[in-house]
């Protein structure tokens, strides 16, 4: 376990921050999204009118996975859209239907920056157990590796995009 411990963890360095961390983790955080909206409203006469509406969004953000060399990817991909159709019988009777269906894919995963494959071996995991499970990903899959229970995690200022955290 000292082996993976040294894979997961960063050496600790020199105390800074008012001695309340030794390592900085500068991983930045990234966005990448992309949305489009389009609606068409039409009036058939006086008595009819309908509409269509259709939205996407496909958004990806990458940030640090609680460790340095650990990376966070979480994109998101939605669609919604919609459709309504108004008939005015009378001033009394008016029919509306209206049908809309909303997709959305949200998924993230922590993967590591750096070849997995040794230190799996190294520790006794099973790679069969752990590894190859994105097609095109060469690596290994954790859980969720936060060091929150054991790290302080802080921002030393808001200009910079990384964590710190002490022992």
């Amino acid at each position: 376990m000292v082996a993976f411990a040294k894979f997961v963890l960063p050496p600790a360095g020199e105390f800074f921050n008012n001695n309340t961390a030794n390592a900085v983790d500068l991983t930045p955080l990234t966005q990448n999204q992309n949305e489009f909206n389009v609606r068409i409203d039409q009036n058939f006469g006086s008595k009819d009118s309908a509409w269509f509406r259709y939205s996407f969004i496909n958004s990806t953000v990458n940030t640090s996975g609680g460790l340095p060399d650990l990376k966070t990817v979480h994109p998101i991909q939605a669609r919604d859209w919609g459709v309504s159709y108004v008939h005015v019988f009378n001033p009394s009777l008016i029919l509306q239907g209206q049908y809309a269906r909303i997709t959305v894919l949200d998924n993230s995963s922590n993967l590591f920056n750096k070849p997995t494959s040794d230190i799996i071996s190294q520790v006794g995991f099973d790679s069969s157990f752990v590894g190859n499970f994105i097609a095109g990903y060469i690596g290994s899959l954790w859980e969720s590796m936060s060091m929150s229970s054991f790290f302080i995690m802080a921002s030393p200022d808001h200009q910079n995009d990384g964590l710190t955290w002490s022992a």
